[in-house]
């Protein structure tokens, strides 16, 4: 078996963060496919990629490879950066820019790194071809560990998103106003004060959305 390199171990922390960044998309996919379905496919499509190339990066050494996945990990943050200033070209929200959250800016983090480092090691064939000793593998395995932290709390914010968006779609305000026979200090029914507020409630909700 020949002795691991640290070129080996940076492939693999690129994997890694490759496949983070994969199943962030992979979750938020269904979310943009009830909402525009081309740009839900292009999530799912990107995410598919970055997994695939993870694995790839891992059997074989490829310059090839580690361009290719360089250059469209960077253009993947450069549509991200796009969707956030100016908005993306395409969709019933064209040009409107998006706010940002936690999710999509760790796996933002975790594309920049793979797509800086895989174009280095592209065009640097021979480097990093030392033996791994014990400080390269401390740092490679704090760089998993910082990669699966990463990766598991932008799963997690990425439910609790969904989560909160279907309630507040859940909640909706009352047909026309209810009567309770309950007068506020101004006189009027607490029932139809109730209604009118969640009207101008959710109006502000849908003009902040």
């Amino acid at each position: 078996m020949p002795p691991v390199t640290q070129r080996v171990a940076a492939r693999f922390v690129l994997a890694a963060a490759a496949v983070g960044a994969g199943a962030i998309h992979l979750a938020f996919a269904p979310e943009h496919l009830a909402e525009y379905q081309p740009l839900g496919i292009g999530f799912v499509v990107a995410g598919v990629l970055q997994l695939l190339w993870a694995v790839a990066v891992v059997r074989r050494d490829s310059p090839r490879w580690l361009l290719a996945g360089g250059v469209v990990s960077l253009a993947f943050v450069g549509v991200y950066l796009q969707s956030r200033t100016v908005g993306l070209p395409l969709g019933p929200e064209a040009f409107e820019p998006e706010s940002f959250g936690l999710p999509d800016l760790i796996c933002c983090a975790l594309e920049v790194p793979v797509g800086l480092a895989a174009i280095l090691l592209a065009r640097r064939p021979g480097a990093l071809r030392a033996r791994l000793g014990i400080r390269w593998a401390a740092v490679t395995a704090a760089g998993l560990v910082l990669v699966g932290t990463a990766s598991t709390n932008a799963l997690a914010a990425t439910g609790s998103h969904e989560h909160s968006h279907g309630d507040e779609h859940a909640h909706t305000c009352p047909s026309q106003p209810v009567r309770t026979g309950v007068v506020d200090a101004r006189g009027v029914d607490t029932g139809v004060t109730a209604y009118f507020a969640c009207l101008l409630e959710h109006e502000h909700d849908h003009a902040h959305a």
